[in-house]
């Protein structure tokens, strides 16, 4: 891409935030802000810059699909990947059209396969 692509990842799973953290940081260079809640997430957001929201699907309070609706009307510009463990992501219709979707299980690989899909090699 040339440029650092700042990423917000959202993930209320200590364990499952960092291992997304360390493959956007190593895998894919990127510069990576983290949020542990929806709410923390709309605060960065509104503080900071970003290219790309990387969020968990099912989290307590704004969930996902709650905060991709709130970053995709704030900012129309910026990729969003939603990331489920259930898959029930993949069936909810009113993601489509907005937000990239992929999965825990493989989490590594789907993740550099989905950013570099829409962000570029």
């Amino acid at each position: 891409m040339g440029t650092i692509v700042k990423v917000l990842l959202v993930d209320d799973s200590a364990p499952w935030l960092n291992m997304a953290k360390d493959v956007l940081e190593d895998s894919l260079a990127c510069a990576v802000a983290t949020a542990t809640s929806g709410g923390e997430a709309v605060r960065l957001l509104e503080a900071r810059s970003f290219n790309l929201l990387v969020t968990d699907f099912q989290m307590p309070g704004i969930n996902g699909h709650e905060l991709a609706k709130i970053t995709k009307s704030r900012y129309p510009e910026m990729k969003i990947i939603l990331i489920s463990s259930d898959g029930r992501v993949a069936e909810h219709p009113a993601v489509d059209g907005f937000a990239h979707k992929t999965h825990r299980p493989g989490l590594e690989a789907n993740l550099v396969e989905t950013f570099r899909r829409i962000m570029g090699p």
